[in-house]
């Protein structure tokens, strides 16, 4: 599935452990994030390692790093870095947004 210069956010909001509705502030301040650095957020549902923490109520979010990638958890999965640094600052950014958010 190759991804391109999308970032997929919140890509475990909802299973049938939990999630994360689209309008909490973890979510918008994801989205806007992604914007900033001129990523598309694609609000999408699927299994990953955000069910741990929905299993123990907490919110959580899934971020791809940016780059392009193809044939994922195949022999022939690949990566291509070169956008990686631009999903590396929307991460850092989100982070201190989060961290500057919290009581």
């Amino acid at each position: 599935m190759p991804t391109g210069d999308h970032v997929r956010s919140g890509s475990a909001r909802r299973t049938s452990i939990g999630g994360v509705n689209d309008n909490h502030p973890l979510v918008r301040s994801a989205v806007a994030a992604n914007l900033h650095f001129g990523f598309e957020a694609h609000l999408d549902i699927g299994s990953t390692d955000s069910n741990i923490p929905f299993s123990l109520g907490v919110p959580a979010l899934t971020l791809g790093v940016g780059g392009k990638s193809g044939k994922i958890h195949t022999p022939e999965e690949w990566y291509d870095y070169a956008e990686a640094g631009r999903g590396l600052k929307r991460t850092a950014l989100l982070l201190s947004e989060i961290l500057s958010s919290s009581p």
